[in-house]
C-alpha cells in the first residue's frame, strides 16, 4: 500500500496518508499536500445577511506532527505534472488569510503497536522491470518507479521502520 499525494490533496484526504505514515504501514509518494488540518462548521446569521464560519476542530497526525498550514512531505518526492491552471501561486491553508494556526499535538500512538511494527517485515516492491501492468496514468508509472527504484525504496523502507 502507498499513497499519492499533491497540493490538491486535503483535509481527510492528509488524515489517511498522515495516519498510514505515522504507524509506518504505507510511504506516501508525490508532492506537498494541502495543510488543511482543521474542520469548520459555517452557521447562517438570523437576519440570513451573511454566513459565520466557525473552526471546530485542529488536528494533528497520531504521532503528534502537525497538518494545518504545513501539509504532508511526501516520503518519496515524485514531481507529479501540474494539474491544469497550477503553478507556484496555488492556492494553500497557508496562503489563506484568517485560517487557523497550525498545532502539533502529542503522540497518541500505541507503544504496544509501534513495537510490533519494529518487529514486521516491511513490504517490498518489485523491480521496475517486475512492474507487469502497463501504466494508463504517467503520475502512477512514475510513483510505481520511484517506489521499485532501490534509493527510493531503501529510504522510504528506512523512515518506514
Amino acid at each position: 500500500l502507498a499513497t499519492l499525494v499533491d497540493g490538491s490533496t486535503a483535509s481527510a484526504a492528509e488524515m489517511i496518508a498522515g495516519a498510514l505514515v505515522s504507524y509506518r504501514r504505507a510511504p506516501t509518494i508525490g508532492r506537498q499536500t494541502y495543510g488543511k488540518g482543521c474542520a469548520q462548521e459555517y452557521e447562517d446569521d438570523d437576519p440570513r445577511t451573511g454566513v459565520l464560519r466557525l473552526t471546530t476542530l485542529l488536528y494533528a497526525l497520531p504521532d503528534g506532527t502537525a497538518v494545518q498550514r504545513v501539509g504532508l512531505a511526501p516520503l518519496v518526492h515524485v514531481p507529479f505534472a501540474p494539474l491544469p491552471g497550477e503553478d507556484d501561486t496555488t492556492e494553500t491553508e497557508a496562503k489563506l488569510e484568517g485560517a487557523p494556526p497550525t498545532w502539533k499535538g502529542p503522540d497518541v500512538r500505541s507503544l504496544e503497536i509501534l513495537e510490533h511494527l519494529e518487529h514486521t517485515n516491511v513490504m517490498t516492491w518489485p523491480a521496475p522491470s517486475g512492474i507487469s501492468r502497463s501504466c494508463d496514468d504517467a503520475d502512477v508509472c512514475r510513483a510505481l518507479h520511484a517506489l521499485a527504484t532501490p534509493t527510493k525504496t531503501s529510504t522510504a523502507r528506512r523512515v518506514l521502520r
